[in-house]
């Protein structure tokens, strides 16, 4: 049981780390598309780092990026 413990919270560990270079590439990438929206790369990687500070920060940013990249991309 400890072991799965200790699993789930090295991967959430990892998971929160990675955010932000996640965000940050997306947002890049999204940007250098011909779409109506270009999020700023530097903004949504800052707020990633913000949030490996303020955990709860990252879930309503992810959502509201997705949303907002889904209405100007479409389905990824």
């Amino acid at each position: 049981m400890v072991v799965v413990v200790l699993l789930l919270v090295g991967v959430g560990m990892l998971l929160t780390l990675l955010f932000p270079v996640a965000i940050y590439l997306d947002a890049d990438a999204v940007a250098a598309t011909a779409g109506d929206w270009e999020p700023d790369p530097v903004l949504y990687g800052l707020l990633g780092l913000a949030g490996i500070v303020a955990q709860p920060l990252q879930a309503p940013l992810a959502v509201y990026y997705l949303y907002r990249r889904h209405q100007s991309e479409g389905v990824p």
